[in-house]
């Protein structure tokens, strides 16, 4: 389940906010034969985490003067994961064969987690040329990280709708 709402100029012109309420049940990606599964390349195709959660997003863009855009991102996952003897149906690399029980399965059964992710970006593009100057932060569930740079933009960006 997914449902979200967007509010393009909030209180302010340039102020836009998201919300989004992510649910996946248990074993949605899983299948018996762990090649028809919905990965790709070791990658999970429906959400980034697996299976048997429940995620809040909340979302800001904000552009106060031009060229200057600030956004903030705060993410809340609650999840619940598979035992190393025990598959609750968290992920998709499991075949969903080996399940624990054929009935009664509820959302976030298994050992539950939960993670944060806190990310902020400014972003100044100097004399509206496609030079972009960049600082990104990210903090999840303690660990900090922070990137920043020059971002050329050689060709413009074309819109197809």
């Amino acid at each position: 389940m997914q449902g979200g709402l967007k509010i393009i100029d909030a209180f302010l012109p340039t102020l836009d906010l998201f919300l989004e309420y992510n649910q996946v049940q248990p074993y949605t990606y899983s299948h018996s034969n762990i090649s028809n599964a919905w990965t790709h390349y070791g990658q999970f195709l429906g959400h980034p985490y697996g299976a048997n959660l429940r995620e809040v997003s909340l979302a800001f863009r904000y552009q106060p003067v031009g060229g200057l855009t600030l956004e903030g991102r705060y993410i809340h996952l609650l999840q619940g994961l598979n035992t190393p003897t025990q598959n609750w149906g968290s992920s998709p690399f499991i075949s969903d064969v080996n399940f624990v029980q054929p009935f009664g399965n509820r959302l976030l059964q298994g050992e539950r987690v939960s993670r944060r992710l806190l990310m902020g970006r400014l972003v100044y593009q100097p004399f509206l040329q496609p030079a972009y100057l960049e600082m990104e932060g990210h903090w999840r569930d303690g660990a900090i990280t922070l990137l920043g740079g020059l971002r050329w933009m050689l060709a413009p960006k074309v819109l197809r709708f």
